[in-house]
């Protein structure tokens, strides 16, 4: 059957026409899609820039890629690379293709997104923390010195190397350094450190920098305070006698057998070191003897005549000063803070009977400058102490070198940790352990220095400032009524504070119910821990 020409063309018209429309939605749908990935991708790239920022940036070629989008191939491409400039170039490619329709093949669309910079950030020293501002020298031997700091990184913890963490001291050309170890983290991006330096003795004087150093994945960066290290003015000398030959009347310039050592055991130098001579008497008959005239001392020996033997000729009962002596601070380990003396009788009188001689109830004395000062103070107030020391033993039956005596016995048993007792009550605290509460009582109640804290427990340094650190966050320790126990229960090792303290009470009469009251514990758990430390001393033995 055929259509009439006009409906044809009718026909015709309207197909070309709902062709069209058709034509139009889908390039609409299409352009609409195109916008959608555009917007996917400015997403896409902010958020993966945001990733790398946050966990430090980018170290290598990178390269996202997605595809696969239903009713056509939709490919999204975006890549970059971390050139030296630290900087990620972020490009986008679009291409749409619409499958089956030949007039349609592709429709690409490119563009540049900028340059989005992607860099680690520098760690931050926040704080440094030191004990004390200023640190006495310990007499021939080595005062610890405790420091914490608290290192800051943006890009968080995790990005701190903490095996570079480390901390040093420095006065003119001295340093001495050390690493540190991580204490704790805070939150997500800072670590407390701890650190311990051992000062020398012979270390210098005056103000120190202290320095502290941490480093991340690309840099290093510090922070310093400062702290006074005191003069210390100590020496020790040996022998204790100064002995001579056998030698006959009439004899000449006769070196000693032995010599005067001097350590210098503090960081002052030693100078202008002087020689108090007396007269050596006669053993048997003292009113015969050798006058201190007959004496020279110097600061070297050998040759003919000895050295020594032409050195400065003593008086009695008078100082000298002995030429070009003194002692400068040094390492005596290494040979350094060293001097000595050497002696020579230059003659012995012709008419001296044959017996023993000795300085007897005077003997010499060595003085250095800064000792004179001390001594001539003491001379000004001998009357003084002289009628003090007689009204206290008239009285009381004890003077002053007595109770001098006395109080040094006390302070050595104190350093010792002999007297010192604690309260059981602070134990009662449930914030943190036993450990860090004791550490906490004797730092902030007693107002002791953790390095003496740590000698007087019998522990490293380190652990006790890590004890001290993680009693930080508590409040003050309140001291109650109730027994006390002595320090030095602490000292042994094999045994835990806690396992410590229980074993004293159990040993001293207390029942497992008494000392969970005191504690605040449970009677089966003091039982435990009671129990184990009976099997460490066990197997001790």
């Amino acid at each position: 059957m055929a259509y009439p020409e006009n409906r044809w063309k009718d026909y015709s018209a309207y197909s070309e026409h709902y062709h069209k429309n058709v034509d139009r939605k889908r390039e609409i749908t299409h352009s609409v899609e195109r916008i959608k990935l555009f917007i996917l991708v400015v997403f896409a790239s902010i958020a993966i820039s945001a990733f790398l920022i946050a966990i430090g940036g980018l170290t290598g070629l990178v390269v996202f890629e997605s595809s696969s989008y239903s009713g056509g191939s939709q490919h999204i491409g975006l890549s970059g690379g971390l050139p030296s400039s630290s900087n990620l170039d972020a490009r986008f490619t679009l291409t749409h293709e619409q499958p089956g329709n030949p007039n349609m093949t592709s429709n690409v669309s490119q563009g540049n997104l900028g340059w989005l910079s992607i860099f680690n950030r520098v760690p931050v020293i926040e704080s440094i923390s030191l004990e004390s501002s200023s640190y006495d020298p310990t007499e021939y031997g080595i005062e610890e010195i405790n420091m914490s700091f608290i290192a800051f990184d943006p890009d968080g913890y995790g990005d701190l190397n903490e095996s570079l963490a480390m901390a040093k001291f420095e006065n003119g050309g001295e340093m001495r350094n050390a690493s540190c170890m991580k204490a704790n983290h805070i939150r997500f991006y800072r670590t407390n450190f701890s650190c311990s330096i051992g000062m020398w003795y012979f270390d210098s004087a005056g103000v120190w920098n202290a320095t502290a150093l941490i480093s991340d994945s690309l840099n290093t960066t510090a922070n310093s305070t400062q702290f006074t290290y005191n003069s210390l003015l100590a020496m020790q000398m040996s022998p204790d006698a100064i002995t001579f030959p056998p030698m006959n009347p009439g004899a000449i310039s006769m070196p000693a057998s032995n010599h005067t050592t001097i350590n210098n055991t503090g960081n002052v130098d030693i100078i202008n070191i002087t020689l108090q001579a007396f007269n050596i008497l006669g053993m048997t008959n003292s009113s015969n003897y050798i006058p201190a005239a007959n004496f020279s001392a110097g600061i070297s020996t050998g040759g003919s005549p000895s050295a020594e033997c032409l050195g400065d000729r003593m008086k009695n009962a008078t100082s000298v000063k002995i030429t070009g002596a003194s002692v400068p601070r040094g390492n005596l380990s290494a040979g350094g803070g060293q001097g000595s003396l050497y002696y020579c009788l230059t003659e012995v009188p012709e008419s001296l009977p044959k017996q023993g001689y000795s300085s007897g109830a005077n003997p010499w004395y060595v003085h250095v400058a800064a000792m004179l000062t001390v001594m001539a103070l003491r001379r000004k107030k001998k009357d003084l102490i002289d009628e003090l020391d007689e009204g206290l033993k008239e009285r009381y039956g004890i003077g002053l070198d007595e109770i001098a005596s006395m109080l040094k016995k006390s302070k050595q048993k104190e350093e010792m940790g002999e007297e010192m007792t604690v309260p059981v009550s602070i134990f009662k605290n449930k914030d943190v352990g036993p450990a860090a509460t004791l550490v906490k009582y004797m730092k902030e109640n007693r107002n002791m220095r953790l390095s003496k804290i740590a000698r007087m427990l019998n522990r490293d340094d380190r652990t006790i400032w890590h004890e001290y650190r993680l009693s930080s966050g508590i409040r003050g320790l309140e001291e109650k009524e109730g027994p006390n126990i002595p320090i030095e229960i602490f000292k042994e090792r094999k045994f835990s504070i806690l396992e410590s303290l229980i074993f004293y009470l159990r040993e001293n009469g207390r029942s497992n119910i008494e000392i969970a009251n005191m504690l605040g514990r449970d009677p089966r758990n003091i039982y435990t821990i009671y129990s184990r430390a009976l099997l460490k001393l066990k197997a001790s033995k």
